[in-house]
């Protein structure tokens, strides 16, 4: 990524092993081993010009080529063990969980575009969530993992209804299912004396009209904003459990283990001094 005037210096450094600093009138001699990483094809990067040939073969003396996760599965198991124990360190949590072997092998049939990182995310998530010494199948699944079945995701196509039946349902309107109290909302709202026909510009009354709705500016930050509210949210119940990490995790539905990990998370410390670690008394 770095301009063709700079790959020129650096070129110059793993040549001549030398080195000048900031503000030197000499330059001072350095011995060092370079080891380089890259996910782009630098032979075609030459191609296109965006990168100096002659740095490219300086550098490309000892390739070692890293295969994307997707083809060494093999590897999940020691990966998981080695990013889990990191995760747990950062966040606090004692013992370090381990991967069950139903979770293991729904993570082995992922394709994981994204890499060891995209794991990573997916065992922070399961780390968050889950409140046992383990982490199982029921803690990687979800809408929002990105690890559902790629044939679960093929829905059934459905069979197409005769010509007649299609210029019935033009006549008749669609019968949607909806929740009783929305449905209360949407006839008393059709029955009163502003009942908003098709076509005059105000939306009919239905079901949408009843769905909860945010007051307020929106957010330019979701996500700073909703670890300002769960940041609120748990420092109030660590005051009016006089800092019981156990107790105020129980009075939310969260393990011992999940407010830790939040607390870590979102900087939270216990006690009056904001500089006490989190694991004080």
């Amino acid at each position: 990524d770095l301009p063709l005037l700079m790959q020129s210096k650096l070129l110059r450094v793993v040549q001549e092993r030398a080195v000048r600093p900031v503000g030197a009138t000499v330059e001072s001699a350095v011995d060092v081993r370079v080891i380089s990483a890259t996910h782009r094809d630098l032979a075609a990067e030459v191609q296109a010009g965006r990168f100096r040939q002659d740095l490219f073969y300086r550098l490309d003396v000892i390739r070692i080529v890293l295969p994307p996760l997707r083809d060494r599965l093999e590897d999940l198991p020691s990966i998981c063990a080695s990013l889990l124990e990191r995760i747990a360190r950062e966040a606090g949590v004692d013992p370090v969980p381990r991967v069950t072997a139903q979770a293991l092998a729904r993570l082995a049939r992922s394709r994981f575009p994204g890499n060891v990182r995209e794991l990573e995310n997916v065992l922070h998530r399961a780390l968050a969530l889950s409140g046992e010494s383990e982490i199982d199948l029921s803690d990687l699944e979800g809408p929002d993992t990105g690890l559902a079945d790629p044939e679960a995701r093929v829905a059934t196509p459905l069979p197409l209804p005769a010509p007649s039946t299609l210029t019935a349902a033009r006549r008749e309107p669609l019968a949607v299912p909806v929740p009783e109290a929305q449905a209360q909302h949407a006839d008393a709202t059709a029955s009163g004396p502003s009942r908003a026909t098709e076509g005059d510009g105000p939306r009919p009354a239905s079901a949408w009209d009843a769905s909860p709705r945010f007051e307020g500016p929106l957010p330019s930050d979701l996500a700073a904003y909703l670890d300002a509210v769960e940041r609120q949210i748990l420092e109030a119940a660590l005051l009016r459990y006089r800092y019981n990490r156990t107790a105020a995790g129980a009075s939310l539905g969260l393990s011992l283990r999940q407010i830790r990990y939040r607390m870590a998370r979102l900087g939270i410390h216990t006690g009056a001094d904001p500089a006490e670690p989190a694991s004080s008394p």
